[in-house]
């Protein structure tokens, strides 16, 4: 062979190289980017029926696919998809399911929305451990006429995890533990501690509380009871700012 032959043999081993580790760059990118997308609890309300009899992996995934919103994302050369399974489930979550399909081969998986990565236990064990499944909790926040309170205080207690409700009275937050405690907050209302206690939907009833306008301060930025603030609080009467004059700039 000619040189040329060489030099072009050898761009195509060297490209095929690249290829390789792009392949494998991408993988793990992919994973680093799931790691960091939204959760929701599709994964959490979603159960598959699946009766399946000597097929393979690969076609057990594709199954589950069409069945769902649920997309695979894998390797050929780190997941055995050739490998024959037989799953007859019924009603059941794609966690459970994918437990049964892949007990005792090395390989595991993490959850991401619909979203779901198959690899290597050792490649996908640091990722599992920094993304563990949230729960979702939404639900809404009334009064006691049934009204909806937008701008309320959502927080899980011990935490600065937050968010308020929408003008609907709406809201939905993330959690750490089924067992969490949510506080909800609002102006002129009782403030309420609810354990969540694996619950998903969790509505809340405020209850007004009844705080006369003398025991309410305006502090510039917001409003606060008189009795929560611990600087020193002076009163403006009405009578007091009448007699108050303003200059006229246009005045000499």
């Amino acid at each position: 062979p000619n040189k040329r032959d060489c030099l072009t043999f050898n761009h195509y081993k060297s490209m095929k190289k690249i290829i390789k580790i792009m392949k494998l760059s991408g993988f793990l990118l992919m994973l680093t980017v799931l790691q960091v997308l939204a959760v929701d609890s599709y994964s959490q309300r979603t159960n598959l029926t699946l009766d399946l009899k000597n097929v393979t992996v690969e076609d057990a995934l594709k199954t589950i696919e069409d069945q769902s919103e649920f997309f695979f994302l894998y390797s050929p050369k780190m997941v055995d998809v050739s490998r024959k399974v037989d799953i007859k489930l019924a009603d059941k979550e794609v966690d459970f399911i994918l437990n049964q399909m892949f007990a005792g081969t090395g390989v595991d998986y993490v959850i991401k929305d619909r979203q779901i990565v198959i690899t290597t236990d050792e490649m996908i064990q640091p990722f599992k451990k920094e993304t563990a499944q949230q729960i979702v909790i939404t639900g809404k926040v009334t009064d006691e006429d049934g009204n909806p309170l937008p701008g309320v205080n959502i927080v899980v207690k011990g935490t600065i995890t937050g968010t308020i409700t929408t003008v609907d009275g709406n809201y939905s937050i993330e959690v750490d533990d089924p067992n969490a405690t949510l506080v909800f907050s609002f102006i002129g209302y009782r403030t309420q501690e609810v354990a969540i206690s694996g619950r998903n939907i969790i509505n809340i009833t405020l209850i007004e509380e009844a705080i006369g306008l003398d025991e309410v301060v305006t502090i510039g930025y917001s409003i606060m009871k008189k009795s929560d603030l611990t600087g020193a609080v002076s009163i403006v009467d009405m009578s007091d700012l009448e007699k108050t004059r303003i200059p006229n700039v246009s005045q000499p």
